[in-house]
């Protein structure tokens, strides 16, 4: 074989502007067979395996770690290295150019994360430890810096610990977070308070609704409760009314989450939060109070996520969103990575979002009609 084969960065997404080495499987030189796997990429969306073009030795341009602009060669297939230096230099591209800092300590820092840091006056030194740092773990940093706090504003999760637990609401809602409850061996329901005196008195799965919602500071006095939520998934005022209410009494915020729900690490949550069946959030995402997430929601890694965010089914968000306080999601939204979402917003179901929302916005589909 005399031709040299150039392998390039990919584009997987619109938004794409580079991609992340995160694996080698050859080393430089190394013979390889069309179809073998050389290396992987990270894009905004997925990893991405990419195979050799031919047969013939592999030459990296590139190392683990490095930030790659979308098409810039990550290296290529042939004979020698030379014809590899060769193409580089009809790039301008430097064939010694590398992407990640190395610091004396072990510590590494992608480009763009070194950039972050910079721009942003954060000390490295506060990296030590963490092998890699990448631009993802760096925005992190800087969601929760944002909040006057260098640590997560929320706690870690806790699933079943809401000790003797009061549902504000009796509506439909209720049935959802009843069903989750009466698995939970940590948490007993003391019974529904709802102002609508027609609905005192009735059963919902077995729980009595027992008085109107200023009942809750005499049951707290009283030692008959430790928690509160509201069970409304539609109105985000009456939500926020009701955790304030539990905060008044000296009650905590209980948390319901549905069994399947998933949470990766370094994930904390604030209080008076639902989340429904089959729900995933990623590493870094930091939620709020008194969040409603319908089924199979899924907040990628490094969210920063406000209070009273209401989800219908199969919302998600990719990488690095943030989403302000009182968002208003309907079902089957993709958030693409990166946007920022401002408070009060409103976003029909179907939506893909490619770019920032201002606040108090509503995004809605175009119908087309006769």
């Amino acid at each position: 074989m005399t031709d040299f084969i150039v392998i390039r960065a990919p584009k997987n997404s619109a938004n794409d502007e580079s991609v992340m080495v995160v694996r080698l499987h050859v080393q430089a030189g190394e013979h390889v067979r069309a179809g073998q796997m050389l290396l992987e990429v990270e894009t905004s969306k997925a990893v991405i395996e990419i195979d050799a073009p031919a047969s013939g030795r592999f030459f990296p341009a590139v190392q683990v770690g490095d930030h790659v602009p979308v098409g810039r060669i990550l290296g290529g297939v042939g004979q020698d290295s030379e014809h590899l230096a060769a193409a580089l230099a009809a790039e301008n591209v430097p064939s010694g150019e590398v992407s990640v800092a190395l610091r004396t300590d072990g510590v590494r820092f992608s480009r763009t994360a070194s950039e972050m840091i910079a721009r942003h006056g954060l000390d490295p030194d506060s990296f030590d430890g963490q092998g890699l740092v990448t631009a993802a773990m760096v925005a992190a940093v800087l969601a929760r810096a944002a909040d006057g706090n260098s640590k997560p504003r929320s706690g870690p999760v806790r699933r079943g610990e809401n000790g003797k637990v009061v549902l504000l609401g009796a509506g439909p809602g209720a049935w959802q977070l009843l069903s989750v409850l009466e698995h939970e061996h940590g948490s007993e329901v003391v019974g529904i308070l709802d102002d609508d005196p027609l609905k005192l008195g009735r059963e919902l799965n077995g729980v009595k609704v027992i008085g109107p919602l200023s009942m809750l500071t005499e049951l707290a006095e009283q030692g008959r409760a430790d928690s509160a939520i509201c069970t409304t998934p539609t109105s985000i005022p009456f939500r926020a009314k009701a955790h304030q209410l539990t905060k008044a009494a000296g009650l905590r915020g209980a948390n319901i989450i549905h069994p399947s729900a998933l949470f990766d690490i370094d994930v904390a949550i604030g209080e008076g939060n639902f989340i429904g069946a089959f729900s995933y959030i990623g590493a870094g995402t930091v939620l709020g109070d008194y969040c409603f997430l319908s089924s199979r929601t899924t907040f990628e890694h490094h969210n920063t996520l406000g209070n009273g965010i209401t989800t219908g089914p199969g919302v998600s968000t990719s990488g690095l969103v943030t989403v302000g306080n009182h968002v208003r999601f309907g079902g089957h939204i993709l958030v693409e990575p990166n946007v920022t979402i401002g408070n009060d917003v409103v976003i029909a179901s179907g939506m893909t979002v490619t770019a920032d929302v201002e606040a108090n916005s509503v995004l809605r589909q175009r119908v087309a009609t006769r």
